[in-house]
């Protein structure tokens, strides 16, 4: 396993899906944002979950990551959720999560993993009162066993 890679790919995948302007693996708080720098999206490496099974077979692997997505809308007539949402649709099409092409929910990354996944709520804070949105999307990696 070389979790460089790993980590890398998925970024790869995702920051080509949209047009971001601001983007990396390091988060970067909503507020130090000039309206300029919108769309943006980050990486973010959470944990790792290790599980031994019993007997002889091999350790089962998951990395979890956070996807941080920004928007920015001036429109007083809209909301910052018209933007953010094609966003996170063109997101999850870069990879293959539903509600995309691939109903299953898995991607391999070209046989580096055994899967990537949605893996709990989306989390919004849409911006009905302010100009500025996000979204943050917990992902799970699974390892090949």
């Amino acid at each position: 396993m070389n979790r460089e890679a790993i980590y890398a790919a998925i970024y790869a995948k995702a920051t080509a899906a949209a047009g971001f302007v601001d983007k990396g693996r390091r988060l970067k708080h909503i507020d130090d944002l000039q309206p300029s720098q919108f769309p943006a999206f980050y990486q973010v490496q959470k944990d790792e979950n290790w599980k031994q099974p019993s007997g002889n077979l091999p350790p089962i692997g998951e990395l979890t990551i956070e996807w941080w997505v920004y928007a920015y809308n001036s429109d007083p007539t809209s909301s910052t959720a018209a933007v953010l949402n094609p966003l996170i649709d063109a997101l999850c099409a870069s990879v293959g999560l539903p509600p995309a092409v691939n109903p299953s929910g898995y991607q391999a990354l070209g046989g580096l993993v055994e899967s990537v996944r949605l893996d709990g709520r989306i989390d919004y804070a849409e911006g009905a009162m302010e100009d500025r949105g996000f979204a943050r999307i917990p992902l799970v990696i699974r390892l090949p066993g």
